[in-house]
């Protein structure tokens, strides 16, 4: 295997290239060496996997530990009027599912407080490069585009986790007490999404896929606390804004009086939907997917404006 031998090039910064003469000094020219495109190719798949890795590691920090419990403090707060039902064996439908059902559908924290719990480890990133003043020096070793695309893509998933996490842990203390399901009001499930995995007795499989709706659904509005950021420099707003914009939109759906099957909230929590399951597995995706785009158009664009504008 032979290597592409190197070719360097003298580019002006201030007139065209063929203005260069014999003997005239480069202050004003860079120097471009071109190493062949299989090695830029392995360098900068480098970079990239460099990057990535380093902005997902440093998504699991501190503030991830401080957002799991958030969120378990949430999840607890929902249902305080039932906590004193753990212990009482007497009373039909008091399981876990209950629990999540209530405080996802129905309690203010899980409803609009939750999010913004899942937006604390990472929704801050850019701000934080803001703020120290390191945006401009990672851009320019990775590039505007990796650099947008790895905020991105750590800040979903220290989302993500941080929700799936804390809905595990709520459910394993519940499960302690109660039952994952009680059959005996199985009929207040039928209809819902993949009501099918509860009739067939798979608790656990119905569970996992609720975890990972609802933590993809914390991740999307990680992604608008990242792009709010990108425009807001105060962390409090940064963060307010997500519960506000999540009131204000249940607000719109309250006095439209829309259907909660038309509520992309109610399709992550696993409590409406429309169609079949396998419909809305496809809905969910195609929402994720909208919502990335957006985020990507939203945050993209005007982090490229601020490195131009300074």
């Amino acid at each position: 295997m032979t290597k592409e031998p190197l070719s360097v090039k003298l580019l002006n910064l201030n007139e065209p290239f063929d203005s260069i003469t014999k003997g005239k000094p480069y202050n004003n020219y860079m120097i471009y060496i071109d190493i062949g495109r299989g090695e830029r190719f392995i360098q900068t798949g480098k970079i990239i996997t460099h990057y990535l890795t380093q902005e997902i590691r440093e998504s699991c920090n501190r503030m991830f530990l401080l957002s799991i419990i958030g969120i378990l403090g949430c999840l607890v707060l929902d249902n305080a009027h039932a906590m004193t039902l753990l212990l009482r064996n007497d009373i039909a439908g008091i399981d876990v599912l209950y629990y999540l059902k209530f405080s996802l559908n129905h309690g203010f924290y899980g409803m609009f407080v939750i999010p913004l719990m899942a937006a604390l480890p990472y929704g801050l990133c850019y701000y934080r490069d803001v703020r120290a003043g390191i945006t401009r020096s990672v851009i320019s070793k990775t590039g505007i585009k990796v650099y947008c695309v790895g905020k991105m893509i750590s800040t979903f998933l220290s989302g993500f986790l941080s929700c799936a996490c804390s809905l595990g842990l709520f459910s394993a203390f519940i499960c302690c007490y109660r039952p994952l399901f009680d059959r005996e009001v199985i009929a207040e499930w039928l209809g819902m999404p993949f009501d099918r995995l509860l009739i067939s007795g798979q608790y656990m499989q119905y569970l996992w896929i609720r975890y990972l709706l609802y933590g993809v659904w914390c991740g999307i509005w990680c992604l608008f606390a990242l792009c709010i950021s990108s425009y807001v420099q105060n962390a409090y707003v940064i963060l307010a804004s997500v519960t506000v914009i999540l009131f204000v939109w249940n607000i719109i759906y309250n006095v439209l009086d829309i259907n909660v099957a038309y509520r992309p909230s109610y399709w992550f929590s696993c409590s409406a939907g429309l169609g079949s399951d396998t419909v809305m597995v496809i809905i969910c995706i195609q929402f994720t997917l909208l919502m990335l785009g957006l985020s990507w158009v939203i945050f993209y664009r005007k982090v490229r404006q601020n490195l131009y504008t300074g």
